[in-house]
């Protein structure tokens, strides 16, 4: 009786085995995330690194001298570019948050920042106002800033933009009006959109240089202009999607050529001569009436270049050089948020993805100047992803 006994508990534990596989058989088939998956066991994607974890970051810049990080959440935070190590001889990533200007009140929170390459500044706005401070992570006490002059004909400072040399100025001059100002010694020029009707400014969502032009993108429009120094702004209507609420302007690569990206409401449109624009076929979004926020322009370990875009609720999606039409949203055909790595398993995955900053010389201990790309998701904080050498992934961490 003991041996039938036995024997007849072997064969039920080796049902219960085959069943096991079975069953995680099927399941990697339902959600596939990849043999790498396992990854997110031996990384520690949820530590605490000093940045808030239920905010998002909103900008990122890279102090002049090239030693450290300044994130913009609801407060300033700062860390050194390059990982140090504790104690223990473990890397540490640890965020400082630089305390807000001594004039500014108790409920101000910062609203946006800048970097000012002409005097080597970082600027912020802070309960509309306007203030600055060295850009470097030397100082990060209070006394640090200094409160600046804001333009007298505006109503209230919204954000704040470089380009190049230059610091742009958004401001709101009435209830549905913006304008735009530039940096000039210690006053400001009002660069604005004076033959433009007003019900067309609206906010100002993003700015950047491309051959040899700058371009701005509102709500409802992208305008171009040849001379910041000049008010003749014009408006992007040819083969632009209408209404499409702009929200990222971003230089990358198309074909081999250098190009610019902008991200709308379903759309993403592309142009190399900055006249003709080509916009991402609809049917690569899964047939959803996807909102693009932000884009992020990187080149893998193999020289493949990808536009990234993130979404309001529907994560990122990524698109490899020269085809827009190839567009596609995380783990659907994706290549660096697909099967391979830990992206699918993360927090980050599947929700919305505000701002992107990619660094192309980043410095952690496990990959020294290897590209990094981070993201601010809303509500679940700052996120980092580095090319891991060991598995040869893009692996995820927060920050």
């Amino acid at each position: 009786m003991m041996k039938l006994h036995l024997t007849r508990n072997s064969y039920f534990k080796a049902f219960c085995v085959l069943a096991a596989l079975v069953l995680l058989s099927v399941s990697s088939c339902e959600h596939p995330v990849g043999v790498f998956a396992s990854l997110e066991e031996e990384i520690p994607v949820d530590e605490d690194r000093g940045v808030p974890t239920d905010d998002y970051m909103r900008t990122m810049l890279i102090s002049a001298d090239g030693e450290y990080y300044f994130a913009e959440f609801t407060s300033l935070y700062v860390r050194r570019r390059a990982e140090d190590f504790d104690l223990d001889g473990e890397p540490s990533r640890s965020w400082r948050r630089i305390p807000k200007p001594e004039a500014v009140g108790e409920h101000d929170t910062l609203g946006s920042i800048a970097e000012y390459a002409n005097d080597n500044e970082l600027w912020a706005i802070y309960g509309g106002e306007l203030f600055s401070r060295p850009n470097d992570g030397g100082e990060t006490g209070r006394g640090a800033w200094s409160e600046e002059t804001a333009p007298g004909d505006i109503s209230r400072a919204s954000r704040l933009f470089s380009v190049g040399n230059e610091l742009l100025l958004s401001a709101r001059i009435s209830s549905t009006r913006y304008e735009l100002y530039r940096r000039n010694g210690s006053g400001w020029d009002r660069i604005g959109f004076d033959g433009v009707d007003d019900d067309r400014v609206n906010r100002i969502n993003a700015i950047v240089e491309f051959d040899n032009h700058y371009y701005v993108a509102t709500k409802s429009r992208i305008y171009r202009t040849d001379d910041l120094g000049i008010n003749d702004f014009e408006p992007e209507d040819d083969d632009l999607p209408t209404a499409a609420n702009f929200r990222e302007l971003k230089v990358g690569e198309s074909n081999g050529e250098t190009a610019l990206f902008a991200a709308g409401k379903k759309y993403v449109s592309v142009t190399t001569n900055g006249t003709d624009w080509t916009t991402s076929d609809s049917k690569s979004h899964d047939g959803e009436d996807v909102q693009f926020t932000a884009l992020g322009w990187y080149v893998a370990e193999n020289g493949n270049g990808y536009l990234i875009a993130g979404t309001e609720e529907s994560g990122l999606y990524e698109a490899p050089e020269g085809d827009l039409d190839r567009l596609r949203r995380q783990g659907s055909g994706a290549e660096l948020f697909g099967r391979d790595g830990n992206f699918l398993t993360t927090r980050l995955s599947g929700g919305s993805v505000h701002r992107i900053f990619i660094d192309e010389e980043g410095r952690s201990w496990r990959s020294q100047d290897k590209t990094h790309i981070f993201v601010g998701a809303p509500g679940r904080g700052l996120w980092r992803g580095e090319h891991d050498e060991e598995y040869e992934v893009l692996t995820w961490r927060r920050e």
